[in-house]
């Protein structure tokens, strides 16, 4: 888990989570609400998406899925990556764990010699 208490002196010193202070003096958006929140992220002219699994927020990225046919051959590249942040309302606390895959395959003609007879 991942808390950050107080502000930090500098953004240098903060890191990529300055965002993500604790406040105490301040009223958090209940989780409730920040999860309903969560689809409208979602644009269908963008090949990543949002949506939410009990208390996490999952984001996905197609990265690529291509397929090239050729007169002998056929391949296809599929990556992908997925990012899982769950919340911990109560602690004031989040974790996260991200995964990215990617499955490569192709199949090959055999073609006698010599070829066209």
């Amino acid at each position: 888990m991942s808390r950050v208490d107080g502000p930090a002196s500098s953004a240098e010193e903060a890191g990529p989570s300055a965002a993500c202070v604790y406040r105490p003096d301040v009223t958090a958006t209940p989780l409730a609400d920040l999860l309903a929140a969560v689809p409208s992220l979602n644009d269908p002219g963008q090949p990543f998406t949002y949506s939410v699994d009990g208390r996490r927020i999952v984001g996905t990225w197609d990265i690529v899925k291509a397929t090239s046919l050729y007169p002998t051959e056929v391949t296809h590249l599929d990556r992908s990556y997925r990012l899982e942040v769950r919340l911990d309302e109560d602690d004031h606390e989040f974790d996260y764990e991200d995964h990215e895959s990617t499955t490569r395959a192709s199949a090959d003609s055999w073609t006698p010699y010599p070829w066209p007879p």
